[in-house]
């Protein structure tokens, strides 16, 4: 199955902090760090980290998946579970959300 994206808007900041602090990446820069240049090792660490912790923020994943595909909501929670890991992969794939990401990271630290 292939997934069209929009692009990530600033828009989508409240809900990747929401995620961000729901499934506690605190430990992203670590991870972005031991990635280097490989996106494909990046998304499988991540992968591996939001689907530990999906059932924390699986409205707010559905939500920022929705807003920022061609899926609607009802249709991204029917999908069979593989179509499902595909899309998330994908969107963790896509140019500049690991940069985001560590940035809305960033706003959750406490100083």
């Amino acid at each position: 199955m292939e997934f069209k994206f929009k692009g990530l808007q600033a828009s989508d900041l409240f809900l990747l902090t929401k995620v961000v602090s729901k499934i506690d990446l605190k430990s992203l820069p670590e991870l972005i760090k031991s990635a280097g240049d490989n996106q494909q090792a990046l998304g499988v660490m991540m992968i591996q980290t939001i689907l530990g912790n999906l059932d924390k923020c699986e409205h707010e994943i559905y939500q920022l998946l929705a807003k920022g595909s061609d899926l609607s909501l009802p249709e991204i929670s029917a999908l069979d579970l593989g179509d499902f890991i595909d899309l998330v992969g994908a969107y963790v794939k896509q140019p500049g959300f690991s940069k985001a990401i560590e940035r809305a990271s960033a706003l959750l630290k406490s100083e």
